[in-house]
């Protein structure tokens, strides 16, 4: 048997979670974001108030609202510039 095929066998036998990680690691994204100690303690008293992590706190809930109000207040200002181009 040549290297070739036993190489191509082994990909076929690759277990389908290695196939699952590898397509999860292109898919997610990570960052990394200092905070101020007392912006810390704020969000660490959030997030036990919910029952989670902070970190939990800020990808579940903290991320998704400030992006959702983003959207609303540029979708706002571009109305409001739409508006103002009318004679």
């Amino acid at each position: 048997m040549n290297s070739g095929a036993r190489h191509n066998n082994e990909r076929a036998d690759k277990p389908k979670t290695a196939e699952f990680r590898e397509i999860q690691r292109d898919t997610n994204r990570k960052f990394m974001q200092t905070i101020g100690e007392d912006m810390f303690r704020q969000l660490e008293n959030l997030a036990e108030e919910k029952g989670v992590r902070v970190q939990t706190l800020l990808r579940a809930v903290i991320i998704p609202e400030w992006v959702k109000r983003y959207e609303v207040a540029r979708s706002g200002a571009a109305r409001t510039q739409a508006g103002s181009n009318r004679i």
